[in-house]
């Protein structure tokens, strides 16, 4: 029942670390020259703009077209709807995790430390702590949605606090 839902965060969760593998040689390529942090905040702000303006509508349509999809195509799997369109909105969240490349760019190991170990321990703890309130399915798809909610919010705090940081 599991097997749709991973496969569609799969799916939307390639596409933004596919635009970070193209963005990241960019964000380097600014900094080192003009090495101005607040350089990068354009970028950033078009990323989220461009990311919600192509993602909102497209999580949209496809989280109504799940359950007919499903019901269509995959019968066997119509209990696992609710979580293939929770594990929908997390791969919209986690588009944030574009711009998280910033941090390896202006080389800030520390900002980079602190949301790879918080997004692992979130991503850990919240799935399984949701299994002492909800079925193991609905648990897993929560605690994920959560975490990433969560993961997403520390990323986009710690990226605005580095690039408004007057030290380079």
């Amino acid at each position: 029942l599991f097997s749709p839902a991973a496969a569609i965060y799969s799916a939307i969760t390639f596409l933004p670390s596919t635009i970070a593998q193209f963005l990241y040689p960019k964000f380097s390529y600014l900094y080192g020259k003009y090495n101005d942090k607040k350089m990068l905040i354009p970028y950033v702000k078009r990323i989220y703009i461009l990311s919600a303006a192509l993602m909102l509508p497209t999580l949209a349509f496809c989280y109504f077209a799940l359950p007919w999809m499903f019901e269509r195509f995959v019968p066997k799997y119509v209990e696992g709807i609710f979580a293939a369109q929770i594990f929908l909105i997390c791969g919209v969240i986690n588009i944030t995790s574009i711009t998280i490349n910033i941090f390896y760019s202006i080389g800030n190991k520390k900002s980079v430390t602190l949301y790879t170990f918080s997004k692992l321990a979130l991503m850990s703890v919240l799935p399984l702590a949701c299994t002492l309130f909800l079925e193991p399915l609905e648990a897993v798809s929560i605690g994920t949605l959560v975490a990433t909610t969560a993961a997403a919010i520390l990323g986009y705090i710690l990226l605005i606090k580095t690039l408004n940081d007057s030290r380079s």
